[in-house]
């Protein structure tokens, strides 16, 4: 028998090396629709499935359906497939292969009554199958006054960035829940892109499944139990807080509560209950119009958006110490309920730091969440060696219970603030051996600021202003002058002087601060190029640092320290102005000066 076996195992192997192979490809296209087993319910998803053969491989044919006219059909993905099969008829191996495509939709009725759905038609290229059209009927679900469904919204109209909270809460006759099988808590508000919910800070002794159309979210919700009659009831609450993101009026869908109860039961083969038949009911809360607007007009100067209660603001400087010039580190923590969603204004702005004393950051900084709070750094330079402090700082939020603009103010911080000169050894050595003084003579006569005379003046008294016509005047002397030359040159200097009014217009029109900064950080950088001094080179490049605020300071700020300690190293230390160091100032020289363009 065993050697039987295998002859004939060989023998369909012999068979299949010397037939012929006959490749068949599938029947004709064709197309079926499968549904779920009903009934059919109102508001619940129904699966579709079309399934296609013989269409070919690759890209996936067309289908084209009409939208239904009482619910929502949504294709949600194709699944394509390949399979093949072999066989042997009077010796000849034929091979079949078969290409399908599964289309699944989801359909949900808005209403009870006939549904209709198709017909489908399937289409790639040539090839097209249709499928006809099938007809659910959709059932409304009973109701049962032993299961409610609630939504509590505040009055409206809510703000922009306020914090809404927004109260959902379901309730269940103690008997539906110990024979609740499974429960389907929809919230449409929860699904709208239009608003921002957080579930922070809400606590609960149970957890509620919700189903939104990204998935299932599970909240906290605190239960409690009543007595209503002669029956108990456990109802569910859970929180949300809600933050619109957009103003508009907005209408909220109902929320629905679908359970499914059995009804009859029987034991399973582990002695569990296994129910043979289920009743299924749903609650519904009524949908509502929310009211969403922006915060009023004329708001303060000091305004960062922040909508909520209770801010408050806190100013910190990472050195009080300062020469004219130098960077401080600002760090703002505002805290207060709504403060992620606060921004914070200009530092220059009214009630903050004034821009006679203080140069800040162009850009509003961003912010990020640090605990309770949000944390802002900014950077600002001390433009005069008068200040004495960091004011206190305005910070101003809106309060949607007493619908107006609060403000709070962080506390001041001292400075000292140093004059930007820098004076080390070298200047106490030259001073003990010179004895002259800026703008006199060897002698220290005032002959040398001596005023230059002043220039004569051009006067017209005489002058034949007539306008001559005669082309012999006009030309006469041409060929003394330079022959054909002349009018050559007149004419090239009249372009040249039309030039040079169109560079002086152009001139004029740049904005008068900023040709001003310019030209002073075009002189600082000469400056540092000449500078004879280390002192001379720290001079300048704070001088620059007034005029602009680099976006990056740590080298610049590691350099003017260098610039410090080489200033008041003693004579002889060899901490002097040598080549590298000088490379070193007029690369971080050009470089601030370019960030001021």
């Amino acid at each position: 028998m065993r050697w039987a076996g295998s002859a004939a195992v060989g023998l369909c192997a012999a068979l299949l090396a010397l037939s012929p192979v006959v490749a068949r490809r599938a029947n004709a296209q064709a197309a079926k629709l499968t549904t779920d087993v009903g009934p059919h319910y109102v508001g619940e998803v129904v699966s579709i499935r079309v399934t296609a053969v013989g269409f070919e491989e690759g890209q996936a044919p067309t289908v084209e359906v009409p939208s239904p006219r009482n619910g929502r059909l949504e294709l949600i993905g194709v699944s394509p497939s390949v399979s093949q099969s072999l066989t042997i008829v009077n010796g000849q191996l034929s091979r079949t292969r078969e290409v399908i495509h599964v289309f699944q939709y989801r359909y949900t009725a808005e209403r009870s009554g006939t549904a209709t759905l198709g017909p489908f038609r399937l289409a790639q290229g040539t090839l097209s199958a249709p499928v006809d059209a099938v007809r659910l009927k959709i059932l409304a679900f009973p109701t049962s006054a032993d299961l409610k469904v609630k939504m509590v919204l505040p009055p409206g109209p809510v703000f922009v960035g306020e914090r809404v909270p927004v109260t959902v809460s379901f309730t269940l006759e103690d008997g539906l829940q110990q024979s609740l099988l499974r429960y389907r808590l929809h919230v449409g508000l929860f699904d709208d892109e239009d608003f921002r919910f957080l579930d922070e800070g809400h606590e609960g002794d149970t957890s509620v499944r919700l189903e939104t159309e990204s998935g299932v979210l599970e909240v906290r919700g605190i239960s409690s139990k009543h007595r209503q009659g002669n029956k108990q009831y456990t109802t569910v609450s859970l929180i949300r807080t809600l933050v619109p993101l957009a103003p508009g009026t907005y209408e909220i869908p109902p929320s629905t509560l679908n359970v499914e109860e059995g009804v009859r039961f029987r034991s399973d083969f582990f002695g569990g209950r296994r129910a043979t038949k289920v009743r299924r009911w749903q609650a519904e809360a009524p949908g509502r119009t929310l009211e969403v607007v922006g915060v009023p007009g004329q708001q303060p100067p000091s305004f960062g958006g922040g909508i909520g209660r209770g801010f408050t603001v806190e100013v910190s400087a990472d050195r009080t110490v300062v020469q004219v010039g130098d960077p401080i580190t600002l760090t703002l923590l505002v805290r207060g309920e709504g403060v992620e969603n606060a921004s914070l204004p200009r530092l220059d702005a009214e009630g903050l730091l004034s821009p006679q004393d203080f140069r800040v950051a162009g850009d509003v900084p961003t912010g990020e969440i640090d605990g309770d709070a949000k944390r802002f750094t900014a950077i600002v330079r001390v433009l005069s060696d008068e200040v004495a402090e960091i004011p206190a700082l305005a910070y101003s939020w809106f309060d949607p219970v007493s619908r107006a603009y609060q403000t709070t103010h962080s506390r001041p911080i001292a400075l000292s603030v140093r004059s930007a000169e820098v004076i080390g050894a070298r200047d106490v050595e030259v001073a003990g051996q010179k004895g002259q003084v800026d703008g006199l003579g060897e002698a220290g006569s005032p002959e040398s600021a001596a005023p230059a005379p002043r220039a004569r003046s051009f006067a017209l008294t005489g002058a034949d202003l007539a306008i001559e016509h005669d082309p012999s005047v006009l030309l006469a002397g041409v060929d003394a002058w330079g022959g054909a030359w002349l009018p050559r040159g007149l004419y090239a200097g009249s372009a040249l002087l039309l030039g040079l009014a169109f560079w002086d217009r152009r001139r004029r029109l740049v904005d008068p601060e900023q040709a001003r900064r310019l030209r002073s950080l075009a002189e600082e950088l000469a400056r540092v190029k000449r500078a004879e001094s280390v002192e001379e080179v720290a001079q300048a490049l704070r001088q620059m640092l007034r005029e602009t605020l680099v976006a990056s300071t740590q080298e610049i700020d590691s350099f003017l320290g260098e610039c410090d300690a080489r200033s008041y190293a003693p004579p002889g230390s060899g901490l002097s102005l040598d080549a590298d160091f000088r490379e070193r100032a007029i690369r971080l020289a050009e470089a601030i000066s370019e960030s001021g363009r």
